[in-house]
């Protein structure tokens, strides 16, 4: 199994986190906002709202993309399919420590 890109990959991953409703259970069902960079540029996308977030997500569908975040795997990844912002992607996440 690979975890490291090579630098002619970096296109194919993206930084992402979202920030939620606050929720004692960990399940929540808002989604404030996202945050996105590509892993080969420096620009920070944001998006605000499940509709910006959602778009966001479809414009790569079907596309070979890997998206990458702390808790990514435990936390964005199943909200993100849980109200229908992820449904019916194929994407891999990856959780990562510290910062890039």
């Amino acid at each position: 199994m690979k975890y490291l890109p090579t630098p002619d990959e970096y296109h194919k991953y993206y930084y992402i986190d979202i920030e939620t409703e606050a929720v004692p259970d960990f399940r929540p069902n808002k989604i404030w906002m996202m945050c996105a960079s590509r892993m080969d540029q420096t620009e920070v996308h944001h998006f605000v709202g499940h509709q910006e977030i959602k778009r966001f997500f479809d414009e790569l569908k079907g596309q070979e993309v890997y998206f990458v975040g702390h808790n990514a795997c435990s936390f964005d990844g199943p909200v993100l399919c849980r109200i229908k912002i992820l449904d019916g992607h194929k994407a891999t996440s990856r959780d990562y420590l510290g910062s890039r």
